[in-house]
């Protein structure tokens, strides 16, 4: 249930490993979410629907992350999270 003031949004964030993400941004919904992962990283098709399914994905070596994560918020203020 969302909170009033709330605002529910999508965090797509991507990077190595055991670290900090290097790429975060986020969408009204998974599907906005993951259309700017896509961009950015080149997806496929099957990529993508991986993605929204699964909540994760992790990359071959050599694809400049080693993973790409959705995660769920309702924050009042989406924008704070590209900063």
């Amino acid at each position: 249930m969302i909170k009033q003031g709330k605002k529910y949004h999508v965090i797509v964030m991507s990077g190595s490993f055991g670290c900090m993400p290097e790429w975060l941004s986020w969408g009204e919904n998974e599907r906005s979410a993951v259309a700017q992962a896509v961009s950015l990283h080149e997806l496929s098709t099957y990529q993508a629907r991986a993605l929204r399914r699964e909540g994760v994905l992790h990359l071959k070596p050599g694809a400049g992350a080693d993973y790409i994560e959705l995660s769920h918020c309702d924050c009042s203020s989406p924008e704070e999270h590209e900063s």
